[in-house]
């Protein structure tokens, strides 16, 4: 996974290096930050209503804790790759119509555990025999 990543912006920091100053108008380099993360992207011009563009998103967060005598581990991982096509029917106006393809690498790891002997749930205490580990993995389809 992290080799994908480094690839990745490998990729990107040779593209935007490649720029020479009268490629400026025909290329833009943006970072941008939301839901998926921390991100690059980079976006050239095919034809003069017609824009390519080809970007990665990543974000890692993690804690510990506990509530209610229960240990909590959480890990968020996020990791996108997108190839993307821009087309601007309407020369006036910044609409656009996009299509292409992104990369999902995304995935949310949790587990959970009793930190003492017993557990009281509602009326009903569990001693540790009866509850072990609670894991929890949530990912999704890389295409």
């Amino acid at each position: 996974m992290k080799n994908k990543v480094v690839l990745g912006i490998c990729s990107l920091a040779l593209v935007a290096s490649s720029l020479s100053a009268d490629s400026f108008s025909k290329y833009a380099v943006a970072l941008k930050g939301g839901t998926l993360g921390a991100g690059l992207e980079v976006t050239t011009n095919i034809t003069s209503n017609v824009n390519a563009r080809v970007g990665i998103n990543a974000f890692n967060y993690s804690t510990s804790g506990v509530e209610e005598d229960i240990d909590y581990d959480i890990k968020l991982k996020l990791l996108t790759f997108e190839v993307l096509a821009d087309y601007h029917p309407f020369e006036t106006s910044n609409f656009r119509l996009t299509g292409g393809v992104m990369y999902n690498g995304n995935k949310l790891e949790m587990n959970a555990k009793p930190s003492v002997a017993g557990l009281d749930i509602g009326d009903t205490n569990y001693n540790s025999t009866q509850i072990s580990n609670l894991d929890v993995t949530v990912d999704f389809n890389d295409i």
